[in-house]
């Protein structure tokens, strides 16, 4: 943390930086093409007669039953790709169905390597299905359900789900190769997904195939390599089972022996989950197992702050998408979790009020400890703009209570986001500290620049957020572009340039500088990349070249 006194201005001479790049990026909007108009597909909702025998993959004859889809395009060329993809698509009152044919040319070189399930894939050919039952048109309850060449599975369920299998549930894929590529099929339970409840709903659905031998990926809605939400297919006429709540209530207990200074004993808890509606999730836990937890360990690199880590205790990445107050590449975030190190009894609720309300809410407290609680809600007005609102608080077993308050705005407007994000502290009936940011965003295919200015004052110290700098006034700016080629010897190339002006309260240097470079990747697979940083800040400078090749990319 970076403290220091108060003032009131930042000399604003020294945001050209920022300025230069807001300058290129409306330059940059007015040359670029737009395909955010693209057209959008609609798959109709076929109801199976029956589930699908994965066991058989594409063989068993009730696959006929599903809706046929095709015509896979690139989202760098918007064409369709040589090497096409055939899905077949349905659902009965269990499952949702999925069976895909991902055709080759050269079957033999297709590519499978990863045996570990939940594991991100990298290079290897991978197939992947998108939902948002919502169908609001944005990334808000969007999950997704990939299998790799040898059957390999990883999910990603909205909003968050723990890594307990017992609250995340199953789901099922076969795959297998064939004379001209390779087959697969999904099946995935209803009981997984959050959905609203009626009739005859529509989901916005996708489907994305990763090429290993092409390296290139391909889609059946073109979302663009932006990824726009609202160009996703539309899975029309879906009627999803009415949830029994009964079937919802959940318990997960445990026993557990530890030795300590030559005494021998055991540790107990209990977790309930209840699902109250179809889109509304509780959840209880009582003295939790935090002990046989595998966390994230922090990297041993150089940081001029403190280290973000990762949580992975199941409480809270559990509905976890629901509690992120703010964007990580703000001021910071202002619920942290790792700052509840241990608790004996929490409770939690998250999930949709409505398809366009959002909610979470946490509580945790430790005998003779202290106690915690977060609230969001948020608001989405389509894919094109989005509210919150949150709180937190924390009352120690001794000193005075600290309280945050806060929200954000997001709106976008063609190739353009707008963002603002703003929070405010205090401890006790002390004085209120604040900090914020709003920024302008350019994201189109191949091009992404941002600007984004901040503050946040020296005393600024919310007991449950990650905030990495404070004492801070100033933007910074970040502009890349990437693109690929079909033909020729290099396959892809891509660059970058950030800019960082700061200043602390008093109007001295916080950070100032610029890293730029890029990088290019032949048709041999051979990367080279070059990074080059010259930043200054109030305690040293950093002046760092980076040239790297890398063979078999």
């Amino acid at each position: 943390m970076h403290k220091g006194q108060n003032s009131n201005s930042v000399n604003p001479g020294k945001f050209t930086l920022g300025l230069r790049s807001l300058l290129f990026c409306l330059s940059v909007w007015f040359l670029a093409s737009l395909n955010a108009f693209a057209q959008v597909p609609t798959a109709r909702a076929s109801r199976l007669g029956k589930a699908p025998d994965l066991s058989l993959l594409l063989e068993d004859p009730i696959w006929k039953e599903g809706t046929n889809l095709s015509n896979f395009l690139d989202p760098f060329t918007s064409r369709p790709t040589p090497n096409q993809t055939d899905v077949w698509l349905g659902f009965d009152e269990k499952s949702i169905y999925v069976g895909f044919h991902a055709k080759s040319d050269h079957p033999e070189r297709l590519v499978g390597r990863e045996i570990q399930p939940g594991v991100e894939f990298h290079g290897e050919d991978v197939f992947t299905f998108v939902i948002n039952p919502f169908g609001n048109r944005s990334e808000e309850g969007r999950s997704t359900f990939s299998v790799n060449l040898l059957g390999t599975q990883a999910e990603t369920i909205a909003g968050g789900r723990a890594s307990k299998r017992e609250w995340r549930g199953e789901w099922s894929a076969k795959t297998g190769r064939v004379k001209d590529g390779w087959v697969g099929v999904l099946a995935i339970p209803w009981k997984m997904l959050n959905y609203p409840t009626g009739a005859s709903l529509n989901m916005d659905v996708n489907f994305e195939r990763y090429h290993a031998v092409e390296q290139i990926t391909s889609q059946w809605a073109n979302t663009t390599i932006s990824g726009r939400p609202e160009l996703a297919g539309i899975w029309a006429g879906v009627t999803p089972p009415k949830v029994d709540v009964r079937k919802r209530l959940q318990f997960l207990g445990y026993v557990a022996t530890e030795s300590e200074n030559s005494r021998f004993g055991f540790r107990t808890g209990l977790d309930v989950r209840y699902q109250m509606t179809s889109a509304l999730n509780g959840l209880l836990s009582i003295s939790p197992d935090f002990k046989n937890v595998e966390n994230a360990i922090a990297s041993n690199g150089f940081t001029r702050t403190e280290r973000f880590v990762g949580d992975a205790r199941p409480f809270f990445t559990e509905g976890g998408g629901f509690f992120n107050l703010t964007d990580e590449f703000t001021f910071g975030q202002m619920f942290y979790s790792r700052r509840i190190a241990q608790f004996d009894v929490g409770g939690k609720f998250f999930g949709r009020l409505t398809p366009s309300i959002g909610i979470g809410a946490l509580a945790t407290t430790q005998i003779n400890g202290d106690s915690n609680a977060v609230i969001r809600a948020e608001k989405t007005f389509g894919p094109q703009a989005s509210a919150s609102a949150f709180t937190t608080i924390t009352k120690p077993k001794v000193g005075a209570t600290n309280q945050s308050y806060g929200g954000t705005a997001f709106f976008r407007r063609g190739t353009f986001n707008f963002a603002a994000e703003y929070a405010t502290e205090q401890t006790g009936g002390g004085k209120s500290h604040s900090a914020g940011s709003y920024s302008v965003a350019y994201s189109a295919p191949k091009w992404f620049s941002v600007i984004r200015q901040m503050w946040i004052n020296p005393d600024f110290n919310p007991s449950l957020a990650y905030i990495p700098w404070t004492d801070r006034k100033g933007l910074y700016s970040y502009t890349e572009y990437n693109n690929e080629l079909r033909s020729g010897p290099v396959m892809r190339y891509g660059m970058y340039v950030f800019g960082t002006n700061f200043e602390n309260y008093q109007r001295q240097l916080q950070q100032k500088g610029i890293d730029f470079g890029g990088g290019l990747t032949t048709r041999k697979d051979t990367h080279f990349s070059l990074d080059i940083t010259n930043t200054r800040f109030e305690n040293g400078q950093d002046r760092v070249a980076n040239l790297g090749v890398t063979f078999n990319e």
